[in-house]
């Protein structure tokens, strides 16, 4: 974490991961168009017609689908930028977002890892699930947590490769989960804060919700489990 000692400021570049969402990823590029954003790079997860963007976005296609964990690092390792902004494809910055000055939190705060958005719906609303503590409440103020959501998160990328990003065997569920815990074992902060705002609105396009989904889940909740608890309290908590 000692690229906050340096004298020059912080770079952030902004890393989407797409599939079959043409005109969701639209409005999440566009609202990246923001003082702070270096650059904005998107991955074309395999969409079944292939994601156009404007000439300054750095689209790289996938002949697969990777999922978000390997979408996620394969962005990345595409980065030269000192912190990552991750954004999902249907989620969008809010438009008076200061980057700027999320930037300077870590530059304030070299044990900084991740920063954890405010995520809400159109009509401001925030799903539980969503909200990087298990109450949503204290919504105003910045804290300490214990995790983040995916949706839009900025990461440290000297924390992020070090820990050698997210771990590719989660496709999906439960990623960001594992990172979490993986970033407090080393070491490194989590923070809350409602100045970091995205709006969600969750797309069915190119969302898998077969039976398959929930196997993945359970899959990936058992990994989880079994590697952070204790035998006894991990066939309890299963």
């Amino acid at each position: 974490m000692d690229d906050s000692k340096s004298n020059n400021p912080l770079t952030l570049d902004a890393l989407i991961v797409c599939y079959n969402r043409q005109l969701e990823v639209e409005l999440a590029v566009d609202s990246c168009s923001v003082i702070g954003v270096r650059r904005v790079y998107v991955l074309d997860n395999a969409s079944d017609v292939p994601v156009v963007l404007q000439p300054k976005v750095s689209l790289i296609r996938s002949h697969e689908n990777l999922g978000p964990s390997n979408g996620r690092n394969t962005l990345a390792r595409e980065s030269s930028a000192d912190l990552l902004l991750f954004l999902d494809d249907d989620a969008e910055l809010s438009a008076n977002i200061d980057i700027p000055r999320l930037i300077e939190e870590f530059e304030l705060d070299p044990n900084l890892a991740i920063l954890a958005s405010l995520a809400t719906r159109d009509d401001g609303k925030i799903a539980k699930h969503e909200f990087p503590a298990r109450k949503v409440q204290e919504i105003e103020r910045p804290r300490e947590v214990g995790y983040f959501v995916g949706c839009g998160f900025i990461i440290r990328t000297s924390v992020f490769k070090g820990l050698k990003g997210f771990d590719q065997s989660f496709f999906y569920a439960h990623e960001e989960t594992d990172l979490s815990l993986r970033v407090a074992l080393a070491g490194g902060r989590i923070t809350y804060n409602p100045a970091f705002q995205v709006t969600h609105r969750p797309s069915t396009h190119g969302r898998d919700l077969t039976a398959r989904n929930f196997s993945r889940q359970m899959r990936n909740r058992k990994i989880l489990t079994w590697r952070n608890l204790p035998r006894p309290i991990s066939y309890f908590h299963l």
